[in-house]
């Protein structure tokens, strides 16, 4: 983090967490990656974020006290607070997901499509066609894409390309 205070001449400073804080954020960090939102497409980005809001947070913490070095204490009360902040989000998040968001509900019905489509194909590894992907899902290739990239950002599937005689073969499967 870089410090743009008028009176520190010379190039930005950086400001680092002790041995004992870092474990601390990084218990955090890791516990949020592995919260099922972090997996959903829907909130995944969001929940990428909160560990470095929290780590921000904390150097703001140890600034009101007037050092540049965040205390374990300072921490821990940036991830109290980015902990109460996230909880509200998500329940603004499930709601608006409840009302049935257009983004939301195409994401599940290209999920439920996938996994539909490889019990049908009878894929032990789960693996279908994106072009019977496609036809199911009555979308636009292009939508259709930026779904899927989507998806597989979150961590939610994976792709793949599969030779053929002809042009290769693009196949997906949900984790």
């Amino acid at each position: 983090m870089y410090s743009t205070h008028p009176d520190l001449k010379g190039p930005p400073h950086e400001v680092w967490l002790g041995e004992e804080q870092r474990k601390v954020w990084e218990a955090y960090d890791q516990q949020l990656w592995e919260m099922p939102e972090s997996k959903d497409p829907l909130t995944s980005g969001f929940m990428s974020r909160c560990g470095v809001m929290a780590l921000k947070l904390s150097f703001c913490y140890s600034l009101a006290r007037g050092s540049l070095e965040p205390e374990v204490e300072d921490v821990v009360s940036a991830i109290a607070f980015t902990e109460f902040c996230r909880k509200q989000a998500m329940v603004l998040v499930e709601e608006a997901d409840a009302n049935g968001t257009r983004v939301g509900q195409t994401l599940r019905r290209v999920r439920e499509n996938i996994r539909q489509l490889a019990l049908r194909a009878n894929d032990p590894e789960g693996w279908v066609k994106w072009s019977d992907l496609l036809r199911r899902s009555h979308l636009r290739a292009r939508e259709l894409e930026e779904y899927l990239q989507t998806m597989e950002e979150a961590g939610a599937l994976e792709t793949r390309e599969v030779l053929t005689a002809g042009a290769p073969r693009k196949e997906v499967r949900a984790l």
